[in-house]
């Protein structure tokens, strides 16, 4: 096969800091006499986006292209990269055939290589083979394996091991054939994966779970809503806002236990709740966004130029002391807010309606909901910084998404209606673990890990998945369905219900 080398350089304005990153990107393209390579990258806070696009126009159908990245002025160490290959050229607007979300470090007076696979999946693969890691050896420490073991070749860790330049492999067991060992423990630095699957050196026993597990310790906790308890959001732990129907719409909870109720302009019923770390809150009423500081006074933002009720929200920091805040409504429009300023962006219309937003970095958005034709039929719609784009469409009825999470490594799990459960693995979306049998709609989702994911939905029980099976670790004590799900680790998660129902392991 013949490679193609390409050297792109993305240089901001102005001398950049030490530090750099070369992207060496892998394409195959079916045959067609056009093509486009494109990449973005977009810092996690502050600065602008730099794209760009390479023609593949009268070039070989399959091979390599490298993009330098150097850190610009005012940019931060983490910046997040999306590649995608296009079927025509770098003009057209349609979906991307392949897309890649990695997320990179700039190094201290180096340069530091990030392998990206835009090469299309096989349409005939074998049942469970786990896809390859996004950014590869690029970052350390990658996750378990997933769906390894039945496939030929199947089972390379995800998010690390069987990349170029190989992450350690954690939950890797011995498995012949790929895939982690049920119950394996973690696997040594530096053990890349076999083919098919291996081991990473120096594995210890015991589970995949985290080690600060707090499984079965959720107790009630009281507040002063008496309705439905529709979401929270963590600015620190054990610092919680919440947000329901009845009087008062919003309380802030401390991490020793005290509650203050909210007061000012939030009126009407909150369905939806984001803090950043700087105690500010955000809420979403009908058509209205709010903001809360630490003395609770609940202050507008700014009117949703779209339709519909704010059902979800997700922010990020921006340059300064700048906010943007993605907020989607169930008629289906996502727009995007900026504080302190209250200017909102033109609603987009991304399908019938959507239900959770979240994401990666201000060029990595995801809202999931309902789209397409047919009923109720999942849709995932991807934000790359500057336009939205459908990431995924079900094709089969009753589908529709109601919770995103990701994890810090850039997995991702979307859960709905008949407890669907689609995983993104830093490339497409597809059917993840089997679904939970207590509930028939998931309502809610947190991820920490492949190994340790938690849900609730129209049901009492709250389950998490441990990479192997679903367990119950908590139950309602007074009966009540459980409606949402938060928090920032294990042992300071968060669910909410009807009824003023509220509980933590964080105690």
């Amino acid at each position: 096969m013949r490679r193609l080398l390409i050297a792109v350089l993305l240089v901001a304005c102005g001398k950049p800091p030490s530090g750099g990153l070369d992207v060496v990107v892998t394409y195959s393209l079916a045959a067609s006499a056009d093509g486009c390579v494109r990449l973005r990258a977009v810092p996690d806070t502050g600065g602008m986006p730099q794209l760009d696009d390479v023609s593949l126009t009268g070039r070989p159908r399959s091979g390599t292209l490298w993009f330098g990245v150097n850190r610009a002025v005012g940019w931060p160490e983490s910046v997040t990269l999306i590649a995608s290959l296009h079927q025509t050229s770098c003009e057209s607007t349609e979906k991307a055939l392949v897309l890649r979300t990695v997320t990179a470090r700039f190094p201290v007076g180096s340069v530091s290589r990030v392998d990206v696979d835009l090469t299309p999946p096989a349409t005939d693969g074998g049942t469970g083979g786990g896809s390859g890691g996004a950014g590869g050896g690029a970052a350390t420490g990658g996750g378990a394996a997933t769906g390894g073991g039945t496939a030929t070749g199947g089972g390379s860790a995800t998010g690390g091991g069987s990349a170029t330049g190989g992450g350690s492999a954690t939950g890797g067991g011995s498995a012949t054939g790929g895939g982690s060992a049920t119950g394996g423990g973690s696997g040594g630095a530096g053990g890349g994966s076999a083919t098919g699957g291996g081991a990473g050196g120096g594995g210890g026993s015991g589970g995949g779970s985290p080690a600060d597990s707090c499984d079965g310790g959720f107790v009630r906790v009281m507040t002063a809503l008496g309705g439905s308890v529709n979401d929270l959001a963590l600015d620190a732990p054990g610092m919680v806002w919440i947000g329901g129907a009845g009087q008062p719409r919003v309380v802030r909870r401390f991490a020793d236990g005290g509650v203050t109720p909210g007061s000012g302009a939030c009126m009407n019923d909150v369905y939806a709740v984001w803090a950043r770390a700087n105690g500010r809150a955000y809420v979403g009423t009908d058509t209205n966004l709010y903001f809360l500081d630490a003395p609770n006074q609940c202050m507008p933002l700014g009117a949703f130029p779209g339709g519909g009720i704010i059902t979800a929200l997700w922010g990020t920091p921006g340059a300064g002391a700048t906010t943007r805040v993605f907020a989607v409504t169930n008629q289906g429009d996502v727009t995007e807010f900026m504080d302190p300023s209250g200017m909102a962006k033109p609603a987009v219309d991304l399908g019938t309606e959507l239900w959770a937003v979240e994401g990666l970095g201000p060029g990595a958005v995801f809202a999931a909901g309902v789209g397409g034709s047919g009923s109720n039929r999942g849709r995932i719609s991807f934000f790359d910084g500057g336009t939205w784009e459908t990431s995924f469409q079900d094709t089969s009825n009753d589908t529709a998404l109601f919770a995103l999470s990701f994890t810090p490594q850039g997995l991702g799990w979307a859960g709905g209606r008949a407890a669907t459960l689609k995983h993104w693995d830093g490339g497409t979306w597809a059917d993840a673990m089997p679904r939970p049998t207590q509930f028939t709609r998931v309502r809610g989702i947190k991820a920490f890990s492949p190994t340790s994911i938690y849900a609730v939905g129209d049901g009492t029980q709250v389950m998490k998945w441990n990479g192997a099976s679903w367990s119950v670790v908590h139950t309602t004590t007074t009966g009540v369905e459980l409606l949402q799900i938060r928090g920032s680790s294990e042992c300071d998660l968060w669910v909410t219900g009807f009824s003023g129902y509220i509980a933590t392991t964080n105690k």
